[in-house]
């Protein structure tokens, strides 16, 4: 488990990178000026396409990395369940140990 998460470290500079860049495409594609030449009809659709291109690999992408962060997460939450029940059961034996000792210094005593 510990491996993947450091493995999704290592690969969030390039997710970031790439991220990045698609959102710098994304924003030349709506900042630029409309000429006479950008009004055609085929131009507008191929910028479309080219947008609509972007944004199709930027979801794939967050959307694969969001199944890898889901599933470390899991596995992380099984964790803590299994710290918790172990701590809680360490607890158990410990009160259980303290009322042992007190009723034993009492009869003691």
């Amino acid at each position: 488990m510990y491996f993947k998460v450091f493995s999704l470290l290592r690969e969030l500079p390039g997710i970031i990178n790439t991220a990045g860049m698609i959102a710098k495409e994304l924003k030349g594609l709506s900042s630029q000026k409309p000429s006479k030449e950008n009004l055609t009809d085929s131009n507008r659709l191929a910028k479309l396409e080219k947008a609509i291109e972007l944004q199709a690999k930027l979801n794939e992408q967050f959307e694969n990395q969001m199944k890898i962060i889901l599933a470390v997460l899991e596995k992380t939450q099984k964790m803590v369940r299994l710290f918790t029940i172990v701590s809680f059961s360490a607890l158990g034996i410990a009160v259980l140990a303290i009322i042992l000792l007190i009723i034993n210094s009492i009869k003691i005593g």
